[in-house]
């Protein structure tokens, strides 16, 4: 049984941080592997980034499901698996590789970290969309090395920071 208090945002935020650890791993080594992938001289050293990576993406939203305390963490993980490998994946080998990397940690995280009372999935989703824009402007037309790294640092923090704005929101209706 979980416990039915929302989270202290101490604890969200260090279950984000250290997931985003191993977002971090994984989100690079995949974007090595598809850069290797890519060059004519690849030899076939693009697999062993791109598998490592692609390995570790499980690994991130177990930490943030059961980190947060999520009551539901094993089925999180694997609903976060599937919006990961049913959007995020195609973007990553069709659009933009750190666009998709967005869009798939990003979307992941909305059922791996814990729903209190008040938070939203909508409030969620559209941070997550303002995020992949952001990442897609970013690196495809001003400046691809920040939007790449905006890409892999902010995905898990993006849908934790979503949830303290509706807390703030709601904060400010209940006081005025």
């Amino acid at each position: 049984m979980t416990d039915p208090r929302p989270l202290p945002a101490r604890r969200k935020w260090t279950a984000v941080v250290v997931a985003s650890l191993f977002e971090l791993v994984s989100f690079w080594a995949i974007v090595v592997g598809v850069a290797r992938g890519i060059a004519e001289e690849a030899d076939g050293a693009a697999a062993g980034p791109f598998a490592l990576g692609f390995g570790l993406v499980p690994f991130a939203f177990l930490v943030l499901a059961f980190g947060t305390n999520n009551p539901r963490a094993p089925g999180a993980t694997l609903r976060a698996m599937g919006f990961w490998l049913a959007v995020g994946f195609p973007l990553i080998l069709f659009i933009e590789p750190a666009t998709g990397l967005a869009a798939g940690f990003g979307l992941g995280a909305i059922p791996a970290i814990r729903l209190d009372i008040g938070h939203s999935w909508k409030a969620r989703l559209w941070w997550v969309v303002g995020l992949v824009v952001y990442v897609y402007v970013l690196v495809t037309w001003i400046a691809p090395g920040p939007g790449a790294l905006s890409a892999s640092l902010l995905p898990f923090a993006t849908v934790a920071f979503a949830d303290w704005v509706v807390e703030q929101r709601d904060a400010a209706r209940g006081d005025g």
